[in-house]
């Protein structure tokens, strides 16, 4: 591991770090708004689970 990409992991890193708290903050209003389109996603997302692996 040398000394340039250990410094790209940790920027990268520290830009997630800051980024997150905001994509949460932006995503949660949405999220709530999206209820019941959040529920038609799961419940698909499930049933295509379900079919792939049963």
């Amino acid at each position: 591991m040398n000394l340039a990409t250990l410094l790209l992991g940790l920027t990268r890193s520290a830009a997630v770090a800051a980024i997150t708290p905001f994509v949460i903050a932006y995503c949660i209003p949405v999220l709530k708004a999206n209820v019941p389109v959040n529920v038609l996603l799961i419940l698909g997302t499930y049933q295509l689970y379900r079919k792939r692996v049963g």
